[in-house]
């Protein structure tokens, strides 16, 4: 991009690596206009903002929708947020508008700051300006009138928000079966591992952050069974595997964020888990195990809700793949409908096993969203029981939605130095 070397100038540090689903943004332009926006935000490639303003006299609304890229140079990273196919929602009086771009900047020192502006496509430093504000909104914080703002009455967005507001709070989750159903969470992490321990220890945290907030959500019991640090090994990961006995009303997800590979005569397309905490071990039977083998002996063991996940390489031996490509993503979750969330963890049963990459694939990741499966995970989790999620909450659709937010995170534009990364996923998950 042109004149890019030049926001160096403007070094900023990292905008939160995980947001909301709603954020607000107020900034001035050139001429002194005042702008609001009101953003909502999927992911990388599902996100749009609606900008209100006044001109000579009128007041108006216009919608930009958004997709975000990544760039490094000279050490600084970089992340835009494109804005594109700009409409207006009240009359346009024979205006056009040029949709805002927004770009934040950092290095490693990780400090938050503002994101900047332009409706520049070549990014001239001429041209660049720092918003007034920029930050999250939780679903308390907003109100009819606010959103009036910027939404026509027969929005379709709109009137999911007004279905929320005006339904009374349901805090108490009502379930059919005889005993509780527990959530028993394994986690094995390869946390102390050179190359990718940082996003692992990141995927550890959001995991655990998510199903306690979960398991808190629904009152029901979680039980955590972590395997990270120098505790990472293919005996505790069988030892503690053979531990966990869920009765026919639990739920059981096993998540592995670490190395994986594939043997050279293997015929599962699932990958082979690197069960070693340092490169000086030898790789074998004694330190490895497959995904399959794992999902197998988890079926045996009769839970109503298997799940096993892999956030791991499909490859050869000793590939790492990490990259200072860096995303918005969700995290705390506060904006969500607790009966959608009841109903996937109640009234669902069956068995489920994904991977990020498919047969000689590599999984992505970084040091600041950890694995790009795993985020992507998240996301969809978030996207499945949004309150402006019209359709009824479902597994299969959920974990599709995770491949295909994981593959636009390693898309050309959002990570330039990735390869491609198509997931793969078995499922026998049915309705009850």
């Amino acid at each position: 991009m042109k004149n890019l070397i030049f926001l160096f100038l403007f070094q900023a540090g990292i905008l939160s690596a995980y947001s909301q689903t709603f954020y607000e943004t107020k900034f001035l332009d050139e001429s002194g206009n005042f702008y609001t926006g009101f953003m909502v935000y999927y992911s990388e490639n599902n996100c749009y903002m609606r900008i209100a303003f006044d001109l000579e006299g009128h007041y108006h609304v216009v919608h930009v929708e958004y997709e975000s890229i990544t760039a490094e140079e000279d050490g600084v990273n970089y992340l835009f947020l494109l804005g594109m196919n700009p409409f207006y929602i009240t009359d346009s009086f024979g205006y056009t508008y040029e949709p805002e771009h927004f770009v934040w900047i950092w290095d490693r020192s990780e400090t938050t700051e503002k994101p900047y502006y332009t409706t520049d496509p070549d990014f001239n430093i001429e041209n660049i300006y720092e918003v007034e504000y920029f930050d999250e909104l939780d679903l308390s914080e907003l109100s009819e009138q606010y959103l009036r703002g910027f939404y026509a009455e027969d929005d379709p967005d709109y009137l999911s928000f007004i279905k929320v507001f005006n339904k009374p709070e349901e805090d108490t989750i009502i379930t059919n079966y005889d005993i509780q159903p527990v959530i028993h969470l394994f986690m094995v992490a390869n946390t102390s591992i050179g190359d990718i321990g940082k996003s692992c220890e990141i995927d550890k945290y959001n995991i655990l952050s998510e199903f306690e907030g979960i398991a808190g959500a629904l009152n029901i019991d979680l039980k955590k069974y972590i395997i990270s640090g120098k505790e990472f090994s293919k005996k505790n990961l069988i030892k503690t595997m053979q531990s966990i006995i869920p009765n026919s009303e639990d739920i059981v997800f096993f998540i592995y964020s670490g190395h994986g590979f594939r043997w050279n005569d293997q015929d599962d397309y699932y990958p082979q888990l690197d069960l070693r905490n340092n490169n000086y071990q030898d790789l074998n039977t004694e330190t490895s195990l497959s995904l399959s083998a794992i999902y197998n002996a988890f079926i045996a063991k009769g839970a109503r809700l298997t799940f096993i996940l892999g956030d791991c390489c499909n490859s050869e031996v000793g590939i790492k793949q990490t990259t200072n490509s860096s995303f918005l993503a969700t995290k705390s979750n506060r904006n969500y409908n607790k009966q959608y969330l009841s109903k996937l963890f109640f009234d669902y049963s069956g068995s489920l096993i994904a991977t990020a990459a498919s047969p000689g694939e590599y999984s992505w990741s970084n040091g600041v969203n950890g694995g790009f499966f795993t985020s992507s995970f998240l996301q969809a989790i978030r996207e499945e029981i949004s309150i402006l999620n019209d359709d009824v909450p479902d597994w299969d659709e959920l974990v599709d939605n995770t491949l295909r937010i994981a593959k636009q995170k390693t898309s050309p534009s959002n990570c330039p130095v990735c390869s491609a990364q198509n997931g793969l996923k078995y499922s026998k998950i049915t309705s009850e």
